[in-house]
């Protein structure tokens, strides 16, 4: 389909942070003939500091009781030490469910809003409206919903991104089939086209909607041991990883280092 509206045209320029990597999006646009790519460095460079939590998984098989204790810990950690508000985003409602079904009430006194996927569009306006009036709140929603990818949180109205595990696709037959399909294209990477990037893309655009403007700044936490996978990490963007900590999961050892970093961002 796009092949035939860009042939309407003499020239066409495209410009996205998300169109890496280019041969997968030139075959797919039909562009892959006459067509030069051009990988510009952004002078914006938001002051970020990622931490990895690398001792923790989300894989469906690792999903238990303790598994949801130790991310609510986390979170309530993240929340004693943090100057302002926060982001969760999950790779699954389920994971939400999780949290909330193992006490996460109980462990967070800053006000909670939860993106539920009965809510109206009317109705998760007004909650972000209260949560953005909020200078220590929580948002809770899932990376690659309407909040992640349809919502800006500039001038410090979230401070902090917490990223709960990689929105992976469930395994089906779709996606099976779409990775062979892509293997046959793309000599051998289909899963790394058509199962991983979709989900990094996920996850990049949740933590990107915290940090809008050459001025933001703050602090973002990968909760997975899968963002230590070297597919993972060199598909991550530059701005994301250039100051990072990878460090294993200890109770109270992340507000230690909180105090300290938020006095310094």
């Amino acid at each position: 389909f796009l092949s035939q509206f860009f042939k309407k045209f003499n020239n066409v320029i495209l410009i996205s942070a998300t169109l890496k990597p280019f041969e997968y999006f030139l075959k797919l646009t039909g562009l892959e003939n006459n067509s030069d790519c051009l990988e510009v460095k952004s002078e914006y460079n938001p002051k970020i500091l990622t931490i990895i939590i690398k001792s923790l998984s989300t894989k469906f098989e690792e999903r238990n009781s303790l598994l949801y204790k130790n991310l609510i810990k986390i979170l309530a950690e993240i929340s004693e030490s943090s100057k302002g508000n926060i982001g969760v985003f999950t790779a699954s409602y389920e994971i939400i469910n999780g949290l909330v079904e193992n006490g996460l009430s109980e462990y967070i006194k800053n006000p909670v809003f939860i993106d539920e996927p009965n809510l109206s569009n009317e109705e998760l306006s007004v909650i972000i409206n209260k949560y953005k009036e909020l200078n220590n709140a929580i948002l809770i929603s899932v990376q690659g919903g309407r909040v992640s990818e349809g919502e800006d949180f500039p001038e410090e109205k979230m401070d902090t991104v917490v990223i709960i595990g990689i929105p992976f696709e469930p395994p089906s037959l779709l996606v099976y089939e779409r990775i062979n399909y892509l293997n046959k294209i793309f000599n051998n990477k289909g899963k790394l086209y058509g199962y991983i990037l979709p989900a990094i893309r996920k996850t990049i655009q949740a933590i990107g909607r915290a940090f809008r403007s050459p001025h933001d700044k703050g602090i973002v936490f990968l909760i997975d041991s899968r963002f230590c996978n070297k597919v993972i990490m060199e598909n991550l963007p530059e701005w994301i990883l250039k100051n990072k900590i990878v460090m294993e999961y200890q109770e109270n050892k992340i507000k230690r280092h909180l105090r300290k970093i938020y006095d310094m961002y």
